[in-house]
């Protein structure tokens, strides 16, 4: 369905060690579209370790087994972040920190860009960002904090990709409109964002959705904003769509 939408490729972010080889799996398919994939731990899949020192052991376990397999595919150290929501609060916040921080080690060894998931935490991440920046940049996906935080995070060298709450929330179609143009990217964050709102399953073939409402928001043409998408996407992340 993606490819007949016109999507040209997909990146999939990792979530965690137990779906690393589901994720492996998909890269290896035989599938119309280009796939690409993250390396990463997303803070609601973390678990509570009693020796911090086991994350370190279990990241670098998934990359020898797993992701050191994947190639030229292998485009991003993500998803990854600090979530201080009550859906990320399963681990202390100190303990998101720690993993925060070995992903952008992570980033520094791999040399690639990051995929950040960031909830009411920009002071921390904004922090231990600025402590270890990202050589190659990276984006802040579904981004929803308050547009005054975008001059922080583009001075890191981060862009800004734009999910379902586009469509609904005032303060995210605020930071959209106050978001440089060479820093815009559009999402799905499928199967979570607006699965509600249109025929299941949600997935990458809705993206025109996203940038259709960034066309109303920004009065710009589609066009415009596909090509805002495009070239971004494929600035940070290497990745060659045509």
């Amino acid at each position: 369905m993606a490819a007949k939408s016109g999507i040209g490729g997909v990146l999939i972010p990792g979530f965690g060690p137990e779906r690393w080889p589901r994720q492996s799996s998909l890269l290896k398919k035989d599938s119309p579209l280009k796939l690409w994939g993250g390396f990463g731990w997303h803070p609601w899949a973390l678990e509570f370790q009693e020796d911090p020192a086991l994350y370190s052991e279990i990241l670098e376990r998934g990359w020898k087994t797993i992701v050191s397999t994947w190639g030229d595919q292998l485009k991003a150290v993500g998803e990854f972040g600090l979530d201080r929501s009550q859906q990320g609060q399963k681990v202390c916040d100190r303990t998101q920190e720690t993993v925060f921080k070995l992903h952008l080690d992570w980033a520094q060894r791999l040399d690639l860009p990051v995929i950040l998931h960031i909830v009411k935490a920009d002071g921390a991440a904004v922090k231990a960002l600025t402590d270890n920046p990202p050589k190659q940049g990276g984006v802040v996906h579904s981004y929803g904090s308050h547009h005054e935080m975008i001059p922080r995070y583009a001075e890191l060298g981060l862009s800004f990709s734009y999910s379902g709450s586009l469509t609904r929330i005032p303060k995210v179609q605020e930071s959209l409109r106050h978001t440089p143009k060479d820093r815009i990217m559009f999402e799905t964050d499928a199967p979570q964002s607006l699965r509600q709102k249109f025929a299941k399953p949600w997935g990458p073939h809705h993206l025109s959705k996203i940038v259709e409402a960034a066309s109303q928001i920004l009065e710009k043409s589609v066009e415009w904003c596909w090509s805002c998408h495009r070239e971004n996407c494929e600035r940070v992340f290497g990745l060659h769509l045509s």
